[in-house]
């Protein structure tokens, strides 16, 4: 493990209402900010089992389907929250994987989580605050109308 470094791992969560593609966003109560559900890999859990868990815990859906072939990074300087970067500067890794729900349940049992809900493309990218974040949705939206992208990385 890179002590400059953490990785977070997460999920563009979409489902299908009245024909309209609508993607879930969670409102973090510490940032003040919209953003897609994500947190820190445990011991011993594989990306796509902590992309379940902390979907499970900031929304309380778990009927997912990860869609294969979609997998985007997004790296940045942030102040570190882990025992060992406390504080210091270091470059964040996040790694989003897009997934289906058919779930219309959501249960906000996260006291990091002060909201969640459903938004359509347009409106996601307006609630987004960072331009990465729009990238990100916006290849997952290209992603699922078949234009797909050579890379996710940005």
């Amino acid at each position: 493990m890179n002590p400059n470094q953490e990785t977070s791992v997460g999920a563009i969560v979409y489902k299908i209402k009245n024909k309209v593609k609508l993607f879930l966003l969670v409102y973090s109560a510490k940032n003040l900010q919209w953003s897609f559900p994500k947190g820190h890999i445990e011991k011993n859990e594989t990306e796509i089992q902590t992309a379940r868990r902390e979907i499970f815990e900031e929304t309380g859906i778990s009927r997912l389907k990860f869609i294969d072939n979609f997998r985007c990074m997004d790296s940045y300087k942030a102040k570190g929250v882990l025992a060992h970067t406390q504080g210091s500067i270091i470059i964040k890794n996040v790694i989003y994987y897009l997934c289906y729900t058919d779930s219309d349940f959501l249960n906000r049992n996260n006291a990091e989580i002060e909201k969640c809900e459903w938004f359509d493309f347009e409106s996601a990218t307006n609630v987004l605050k960072y331009n990465a974040q729009k990238i990100m949705l916006k290849k997952a939206n290209d992603f699922l109308q078949g234009e797909k992208n050579e890379s996710c990385n940005e």
